[in-house]
């Protein structure tokens, strides 16, 4: 089949395969600690309480970053502003 310069190109089989859709994942993910608790309401959420602390993999969904839980190794989402980068005047008491 031509393409619009009207070269003949070789088409992909319908049957490959799809990739999963996987967050990219950040080299040094900076830490941060939870300002409240928050319990999952869906099983790609992460649930976390005051005080814990959480490892930001990726904070280009906006509202919601893909972070990993420090203590448990568990990840998922959690809301950006129930947590503060750790060290920061916003996380301490």
């Amino acid at each position: 089949m031509g393409n619009c310069a009207g070269k003949n190109e070789k088409s992909l089989p319908d049957d490959l395969p799809s990739l999963p859709r996987t967050p990219v994942i950040a080299a040094n993910a900076p830490c941060f600690i939870a300002l409240f608790d928050y319990e999952a309401r869906t099983d790609d959420d992460l649930s976390f309480k005051k005080d814990e602390v959480l490892e930001i993999l990726n904070d280009m969904q906006g509202d919601w970053w893909f972070a990993r839980h420090k203590a448990t190794g568990k990840t998922g989402y959690i809301p950006s502003n129930y947590v503060a980068k750790e060290k920061s005047i916003e996380s301490q008491p």
